[in-house]
């Protein structure tokens, strides 16, 4: 782990925060004091597509999805419309 100082991060801001992205982590200092961390963050996605997510309710076990439908019920509406979209 890599000890900076405030004012070296200032004026190498990208070099370290490349260094960062590729795993590195880095302390950053005031006054010789460890203050903060500069590390990659995780690659988490912070949304899932529509279809993702209809798709994985879709594949439930058969029972709990005819309770789960209704007229009009938005997973059986995104059915419809996907078996549409194979003809």
């Amino acid at each position: 782990m890599a000890m900076v100082a405030s004012r070296e991060l200032r004026n190498r801001m990208r070099s370290l925060v490349t260094r960062a992205k590729n795993g590195e982590t880095i302390t950053i200092t005031v006054d010789g004091e460890p203050v903060a961390e500069l590390r990659a963050l995780t690659n988490r996605r912070r949304w899932i597509p529509r279809d993702e997510v209809f798709a994985s309710i879709t594949q439930t076990d058969a029972g709990l999805r005819r309770q789960l439908r209704g007229k009009g019920d938005t997973i059986d509406a995104h059915a419809r419309r996907e078996k549409g979209r194979r003809r």
